[in-house]
């Protein structure tokens, strides 16, 4: 359901796209900008088009709740393919939550999730974070190619450092998102009891162990700090 890719996609995506360039002549600058713009447009269309088809199933499911002005739907597992709360966003953004994880969860702590979810409203998108990636990805493989070929290698240092980079910037929007539901309130003690569940329920999905979270325990430990510097506490 997330449009993103974890570290082992963007490998391979990378290796996939540097070996279909090398098998080329050694070609033009602008043979190469043109590849790193189809390579984007292509990405950005699936995107739009994966998007459109994750909205209208989230929005087949069951309606429950709306917050802060944001639609919450529950869905079975198979639709989102792990057990977790996602969003969405959107011009008008809607949030999914897990039929199992629903149950397990107490009203406060889905009230924590819920509004972490809201938190990446207001971190950056996740179509720009998107982008991004797939333009490390393009850099990356087309740097490769020019690297193979005699050519400087900043190109394919720069793709690889946005690409690394993104994956930093995703486990700093998920602890944005955590300080913001903290700051709305929710508890500190619920967001941590909702998230260490979550994750005890995800154990054996290891996309989910690729997705940009944080590990656990250091995020425990954000939270644990946020909360104390909202109480005005040492």
């Amino acid at each position: 359901m997330r449009q993103s890719y974890g570290i082992i996609e963007i490998v391979l995506a990378i290796i996939l796209l540097g070996l279909t360039f090398c098998s080329l002549p050694k070609v033009s600058y602008y043979f190469n900008i043109i590849c790193i713009l189809v390579i984007l447009i292509f990405f950005i269309l699936k995107n739009r088009y994966a998007r459109r088809v994750c909205k209208e199933r989230i929005t087949s499911g069951q309606k429950i709740d709306t917050i802060e002005d944001m639609d919450v739907y529950v869905l079975d597992y198979e639709e989102i393919g792990s057990h977790n709360v996602l969003i969405l966003q959107g011009e008008e953004s809607v949030i999914a939550i897990e039929k199992e994880v629903m149950s397990k969860l107490t009203d406060e702590e889905r009230r924590a999730v819920l509004l972490h979810e809201c938190g990446h409203s207001h971190t950056f998108s996740q179509q720009h974070i998107y982008i991004l990636q797939i333009l490390g990805v393009a850099l990356s493989a087309v740097g490769l190619h020019l690297l193979l070929n005699g050519e400087k290698y900043i190109v394919c240092v720069i793709g690889i450092a946005i690409s690394l980079g993104v994956e930093f910037l995703k486990r700093y929007v998920e602890c944005e998102a955590d300080k913001y539901a903290v700051k709305r309130g929710c508890g500190k003690d619920n967001l941590i009891s909702a998230i260490t569940k979550i994750e005890g329920m995800n154990e054996k999905n290891t996309r989910i162990k690729t997705s940009g979270h944080p590990d656990l325990q250091a995020r425990i430990k954000k939270i644990g700090v946020e909360e104390n510097g909202k109480n005005g506490t040492s």
